[in-house]
């Protein structure tokens, strides 16, 4: 029989259906992506006035844009410098020289351990701590930060309040991701907060990384958020004065298992290093004390993890230690649960104290 009078649909080749597949798929994906990349890095906006301004000695004020255009546009967190300097601060870890002590932990650890008084008792310190660092971020951290991790001593802050939960809170997580180098790390730990703007903003910021900070000769640095006075070494400085007007929430101390184990984790990781690890709560006002839930309890479970560890736990908040060192006043915090710039150089001083007479420094 003839086949004329019939046509025939020829099927199409594999690279055929694969550039449709990716007409269809990729392109879109692509275009999704380039538009996040657009809007993370060509947008100059404020936000929520956390941007860094340098301080000229003639009071001057610059302000550094914080491409924070994409967090607007996912509810993020992305406003450079990070919440107390946190850009800043691991920029200089990059090329500090090596220290004596190394600290880990919250704002309670980058408002609360100050270099300079460590340095004028004969000891270097650079402070790794950032905004709700839970023991996951930390362990993150060594992870990323392994080459450089080198000291004598490592003080974890273990503040209530980041034991709490064995996941990182999304403003912990985008806060490390977004002021540091992008990372596979950082993606995946972003993940693991199972929040989808976070993510989403990490990904992003692995496409358009920020540009590195400017520096204006004879500056100094101040979180206009958080006032915060950058202080080499990663420390940030309260500089504010008058009444804190402390106010007291209730909050229930009992340690997550996970959070537990990760800490553990994070002292483990340090110790195969030949480094020491003391896990220390910095003081806290006697009136949040006074509200919190299960404190005991929690502050055993710490307890006896560092025992198990075979590690030092100095537990700042004992009110022996805060009657010693006069820190049982209110006229030491400028809130709730951070000391002021007295108040750091006084429990500095006692911690030090402790330290060298246990041979730990």
């Amino acid at each position: 029989m003839s086949d004329r009078g019939h046509t025939h649909r020829q099927t199409p080749s594999m690279p055929a259906r694969f550039a449709a597949y990716s007409m269809v798929v990729v392109v879109p994906l692509l275009c999704f992506f380039a538009l996040l990349h657009l809007s993370y890095g060509g947008g100059v906006v404020r936000m929520h006035g956390v941007q860094e301004v340098i301080a000229t000695p003639t009071t001057e004020e610059i302000m550094l844009p914080d491409f924070s255009l994409l967090a607007r546009l996912v509810h993020g967190y992305a406003a450079s410098p990070g919440y107390g300097m946190t850009q800043r601060r691991f920029a200089e870890f990059e090329s500090a020289a090596p220290t004596d002590v190394l600290v880990f932990g919250s704002s309670h650890a980058y408002r609360g351990f100050d270099p300079r008084v460590f340095a004028a008792r004969g000891s270097s310190l650079f402070n790794l701590g950032s905004t709700g660092q839970t023991p996951m971020a930390t362990r993150f951290l060594i992870e990323e930060l392994e080459p450089r991790i080198r000291a004598k001593l490592a003080i974890v802050e273990v503040t209530p309040f980041q034991l709490l939960s064995g996941a990182g809170s999304a403003l912990t997580v985008r806060d490390l991701a977004l002021n540091r180098p992008p990372s596979w790390r950082s993606l995946e730990l972003a993940a693991q907060t199972r929040d989808f703007d976070t993510t989403r903003l990490v990904a992003s910021y692995m496409l358009a990384p920020r540009p590195a900070l400017t520096e204006v000769p004879g500056g100094a640095p101040i979180d206009v958020a958080t006032y915060c006075w950058y202080v080499p070494g990663g420390y940030c400085e309260w500089r504010v004065t008058g009444d804190p007007g402390l106010e007291f929430s209730t909050f229930d101390f009992q340690p997550s298992p996970d959070a537990l184990t990760q800490l553990g984790e994070v002292a483990t990781l340090l110790t195969a290093q030949g480094i020491q690890v003391v896990f220390v709560i910095a003081p806290m006002p006697q009136g949040t004390l006074d509200v919190a839930v299960n404190y005991d309890s929690g502050k055993a479970a710490v307890g006896a993890l560092a025992a198990e560890l075979g590690l030092p736990f100095l537990d700042f908040t004992d009110p022996d230690r805060m009657r010693t060192l006069n820190l049982n006043h209110p006229e030491h915090f400028y809130d709730g649960d951070h000391l002021n710039q007295n108040g750091v150089t006084a429990f500095n001083e006692g911690l030090i104290a402790e330290l060298v007479q246990r041979e730990l420094l």
